[in-house]
């Protein structure tokens, strides 16, 4: 965090050949805003959290990148005191931060949080794939987009990790895993998805967070594994932190609005130190 100081003294000098009386006024600390620039994809946006923001504004993209007001990065923003420029949006990719969601970083940024790279290896069609296809299908789509990530993230996110240390230098970056999905059993928010499905999809998901990890910590960024605040709570469990199929589908297999409240909030206030 960065303090602005001004300190106003007026001192009063009496006329008189004995008498100087000074008064001193009370100093006024100013304290200037974070700025905190929130990057990345649906997990990021808030998409499964409900209430969305349907307009566009300065700091908010709006539309169909299903900005939540109830996502973690308004709720940070509140409880840091920041300004927050809400860029996270629904299907974002690397190339993404890159084109739409970066311009305004520089030098004056004091918080950065990012969540990307599930739809860099196909996240999406993972679920689709398991929820319709069948196990040894759905085996075959988890093991290509575990292996894609293995071949591509070192670089891929190792590149825009650097990028975004040039462009915001002197920012404090919270890169964001992802948390688990599911609790490892059956229930009708996972229809389709049996449980060892459901284990291998989790198995990946380690897999993607190591490689997020190794990333982040090379860059020197700060690395919040939100796996351990959502241990208990994926998809069956009661009070689940993640929702399982909807009816509003891009909302499936996303955090919900306890999720991100009491799942991702409590993870990144541990390590924000701004």
């Amino acid at each position: 965090m960065k303090l602005a100081r001004q300190l106003s003294i007026t001192l009063a000098i009496g006329i008189g050949a004995a008498l100087a009386v000074p008064s001193v006024a009370m100093a006024d600390v100013e304290a200037e805003s974070i700025s905190y620039v929130a990057m990345g994809d649906s997990f990021a946006s808030g998409t499964g959290a409900g209430d969305y923001a349907e307009m566009s504004s300065a700091s908010w993209k709006g539309g169909g990148c299903y900005q939540s007001v109830n996502a973690y990065s308004p709720l940070l923003a509140n409880q840091l005191g920041a300004d927050l420029d809400f860029q996270s949006c629904s299907g974002a990719k690397v190339a993404d931060i890159y084109s739409d969601q970066m311009g305004n970083l520089s030098a004056d940024t004091d918080l950065i949080t990012l969540s990307v790279g599930g739809n860099d290896v196909g996240f999406a069609d993972v679920i689709v794939t398991c929820t319709t296809a069948g196990t040894t299908k759905c085996v075959d789509k988890v093991n290509a987009a575990e292996a894609d990530a293995q071949a591509r993230f070192p670089s891929l996110l190792g590149n825009l990790y650097s990028e975004i240390d040039s462009r915001a230098p002197n920012a404090q970056v919270l890169v964001l895993g992802y948390p688990l999905l599911f609790e490892e059993r059956t229930c009708f928010g996972n229809l389709g998805i049996n449980v060892d499905e459901q284990r291998r999809i989790n198995a990946a998901n380690y897999v993607l967070n190591d490689l997020i990890r190794t990333a982040a910590t090379n860059a020197g960024f700060t690395y919040v594994d939100p796996i351990p605040s959502f241990d208990g709570y994926g998809v069956c469990a009661s009070g689940s932190y993640i929702n399982g199929l909807r009816i509003n589908v891009p909302e499936s297999y996303h955090p919900n609005k306890a999720g991100h409240a009491q799942g991702y909030l409590p993870a990144l206030l541990a390590h924000a130190s701004v």
